[in-house]
């Protein structure tokens, strides 16, 4: 399995990964809503978290690559929003269940994928646990 053909995906942002994240902003700035400080610091403090958890959940949502591929002898192509093709380098991979997250270097940049149920198809991220030996 491991002479397996190369692997190529589209790079689609999690909407799972987001709910979750904007549940968590939510759930934090009502914490800030019940502390124990006067009420306009409560109030500036949950406003300043709801804006920095979008903008923060909005960044991870976008990626500059449109695509990514590992070719059957080991070299990595990342292609970005614009069509350009880049040799890149994994700096690094973890696997935790059925979710994959890939750190991958090209051209000065670095950007961490997370490959999960509902953006990257199961045969994909079986094959690539299966190449990465874990």
């Amino acid at each position: 399995m491991r002479s397996d053909r190369g692997i190529t995906f589209d790079v689609r942002p999690s909407p799972g990964l987001a709910l979750s994240l904007r549940v968590l902003v939510v759930a934090t700035s009502i914490a800030m809503l019940l502390c124990g400080l006067p009420l306009a610091a409560r109030v500036a403090l949950c406003a300043a978290v709801l804006c920095h958890g979008e903008w923060r959940v909005r960044a991870c949502l976008t990626s500059p690559l449109a695509w990514v591929g590992w070719a059957s002898d080991g070299v990595w192509t990342v292609v970005d929003r614009h069509g350009e093709a880049f040799p890149a380098e994994l700096c690094g991979s973890r696997v935790v269940g059925t979710w994959v997250s890939l750190r991958l270097r090209w051209q000065d940049r670095t950007t961490t994928l997370l490959l999960m149920d509902d953006n990257v198809a199961a045969d994909d991220r079986r094959r690539l646990r299966v190449r990465l030996g874990r």
